[in-house]
């Protein structure tokens, strides 16, 4: 007979890569030229600028030749190149919007859009682009080992869902690219801290008063166990 149970799950995260990069930043030059209201995607390009690893991987000789000079994976590297040039100034962002924008429509025109957004079809269109040419050339194994986006953004999240009743555990694995974490103020944060943290000497809650949650805090929250309905055959 089926019942249903209380259970609690566990995460954990995993992170599928372990490269080291192969040389420092050298981001001197002066930012990208505004094109409207673009501010959003010049900050998701600075920010993929000062991943030197992922720029190195995205240049690789063995899977950039393979790829066409007009799709949007080219069009980014030649971006990345140019951000690692100690002598250049401003650099013109639009080849990448006026490629991206072939795919994602809603990257037309000039006019505010969300960042987070922009930066996930960015990157999925260059796991498209790779995909799609690389693996007309190279094996699977090869598409697996070399993918730029594999090897900079796939993490695994871990998820354990153990039975209350008969302690049964079952495993879950997730592949994902990014985490979405709420974004709450110090009183919201000491609130959930003392939910989870029932019978926690008032003094171990004391040092998150008067001041606001860190990146930390709010990735230990996301990872904290919580309860859940689900059907256990116990």
């Amino acid at each position: 007979m089926t019942n249903e149970t209380g259970s609690q799950v566990q995460k954990k995260e995993t992170n599928t890569n372990n490269n080291k990069p192969s040389f420092k930043p050298k981001l001197s030059f002066e930012g990208m030229r505004n094109l409207g209201n673009t501010c959003y995607m010049n900050a998701v390009l600075q920010a993929l600028a000062s991943l030197i690893p992922f720029i190195t991987d995205l240049g690789n000789e063995k899977v950039a030749t393979n790829i066409p000079e007009l799709s949007f994976y080219k069009s980014l590297l030649g971006v990345m190149d140019l951000s690692l040039q100690s002598d250049h100034g401003v650099i013109d962002p639009e080849p990448v919007k006026t490629s991206l924008q072939n795919y994602a429509k809603i990257f037309s025109g000039y006019q505010q859009q969300d960042a987070h957004e922009f930066l996930i079809c960015s990157l999925s269109q260059i796991e498209t682009d790779f995909s799609n040419y690389v693996k007309r050339h190279h094996s699977q194994d090869f598409v697996s080992m070399y993918c730029p986006i594999k090897r900079n953004f796939n993490s695994i999240l871990e998820r354990t869902i153990t039975c209350t009743k008969c302690d049964q555990k079952s495993l879950i694995n997730e592949v994902y690219w990014n985490l979405s974490i709420d974004i709450c103020n110090k009183q919201e944060f000491i609130a959930h801290k003392l939910r989870i943290d029932q019978g926690l000497p008032l003094r171990e809650l004391s040092k998150y008063i008067g001041s606001k949650p860190s990146i930390s805090n709010l990735l230990e929250l996301f990872f904290q166990s919580e309860e859940v309905e689900k059907h256990c055959q116990c």
